[in-house]
């Protein structure tokens, strides 16, 4: 298995310190200087070749990324007349798991931190992200995979969300689709309103749904929704948490053959981007070698209040360290510092001596606070839950999932092929959970 990351951030700078274009050929040229194969600084070079093409994702790439901008709390800690802003992307070669990536990774962010520490801030907001593509090498991910994870992401969705802001949860695409925010939507959103989808609100009728995909294609409409009745914009899977357009091509998207897990807030922060980077191979592994009848009881947990995150990263057996890692960060001790943190900001803030870019700094970590402090995360999943915008997580009450799945494949094994028996199975399966479709 392989993987890509993309780090997006807003570099703010003094305004005669270097131009726009310069900014990334700088932050290119520092990586190459730190033993980082980059592109994103040739076009200043005389006779350099112009940008790698990217074919075989073998150099990390500095880019300008579009739709990144400073709130306008941040934007007061800017002087346009002698600042200037850039939104930044630099993405990874093509990493492998199997090989040891971690120190290239901690280069490239000691990179981007001296370059925080030299007259520029580089800053992450609720307009940047964290991207990671997981993939299999030279090959595609398998369609059964792919749809796995689909069913998993969707089944599991309201756990998956307390890992995020509360600005990266439940984004209403036709109401945000002016500032960019829809490209946070939900699995819930494009499944409530898709053309596609079978009838019902209940989660084992989505899952229902993409069994029944026979292509990534098919599994590329669930994404296809109206957003905006006034300019006829339809979104894409690009548009979501996650993204599945990667694998297949119809005029929009690259073939790169990858899953892509675009929910997480932009950070720069190690610890963060390493649990991310840990979390999606996990889930893509365990739903790469589930059996069906795994796969089939874990999702009949759905509906267990009990069933928490950590149940779920320990029922796909994700490392331990990964689950002391989340225990950590939920705890109340995390909790405290995380507020401790925030009245610290807001006091030098209010005292007014950090200067301008100081104190956009600052800014910034008040305003990731509040969008990302686990009580409003808590209460944001809450008040998604009483609104009804995930999905409906009834299951039918004593249903034992194995005994049901033993006896249907008994009794069909002869008549169908494996891959027909499967899906079968699985649709049978959760049919059966769905307590009011249980014929």
């Amino acid at each position: 298995m392989t993987f890509g990351i993309e780090l997006e951030f807003i570099v703010a700078f003094p305004k005669d310190f270097f131009n726009p274009e310069d900014t990334i050929a700088a932050i290119s040229r520092a990586l190459v200087a730190a033993g980082i194969d980059s592109t994103g600084h040739e076009r200043l070079d005389e006779n350099a070749e112009i940008f790698n093409s990217r074919s075989e994702f073998s150099q990390w790439v500095v880019k300008f990324e579009g739709g990144l901008f400073l709130s306008d709390a941040e934007q007061a800690f800017t002087n346009p007349s002698e600042t200037r802003t850039l939104g930044v992307e630099v993405s990874s070669r093509k990493l492998s798991y199997a090989e040891n990536w971690k120190p290239e990774l901690q280069t490239v962010l000691m990179v981007l931190y001296n370059f925080n520490q030299n007259g520029i801030k580089l800053t992450t907001n609720a307009t940047t992200g964290l991207h990671v593509h997981v993939g299999f090498g030279d090959y595609n991910v398998p369609l059964r995979t792919a749809k796995n994870v689909l069913q998993f992401c969707t089944a599991f969705e309201d756990r998956l969300d307390s890992l995020y802001a509360t600005d990266r949860i439940d984004v209403d695409c036709e109401a945000s689709v002016n500032n960019g925010a829809h490209f946070n939507a939900g699995l819930s959103w494009h499944f409530q309103n898709n053309p596609v989808t079978d009838f019902g609100p209940n989660v084992f009728h989505w899952l229902v749904s993409i069994e029944a995909a026979t292509s990534y294609k098919q599994l590329g409409a669930f994404f296809k929704n109206l957003c905006s009745f006034d300019i006829g914009l339809v979104t894409n899977a690009h548009y979501s948490t996650l993204n599945i357009d990667n694998l297949y091509s119809d005029g929009h998207c690259n073939t790169m053959g990858t899953i892509e897990f675009r929910q997480h807030h932009g950070t720069l922060v190690l610890s963060e981007i390493m649990a991310q980077i840990e979390l999606k191979r996990t889930i893509v592994t365990w739903c790469h070698f589930a059996t069906d009848l795994q796969f089939l009881q874990l999702c009949s947990k759905v509906s267990d209040p009990d069933f928490t995150l950590k149940s779920l990263c320990k029922s796909i057996g994700a490392r331990p360290e990964l689950v002391r890692l989340y225990e950590d960060n939920f705890s109340a001790a995390a909790e405290d510092a995380e507020t401790a943190r925030y009245h610290s900001a807001l006091a030098e803030l209010e005292a007014g001596k950090s200067g301008e870019l100081g104190g956009l700094e600052l800014q910034s970590s008040v305003e990731s606070y509040l969008r990302s402090n686990k009580t409003a995360v808590r209460n944001k999943i809450y008040n998604r839950k009483m609104k009804g915008t995930y999905a409906d997580l009834t299951t039918a009450e004593k249903f034992d999932v194995a005994q049901e799945y033993e006896w249907f494949m008994q009794m069909n094994s002869p008549h169908y092929d494996a891959e027909e028996l499967a899906t079968m199975a699985r649709t049978m399966v959760f049919q059966q959970l769905n307590g009011s479709d249980s014929s």
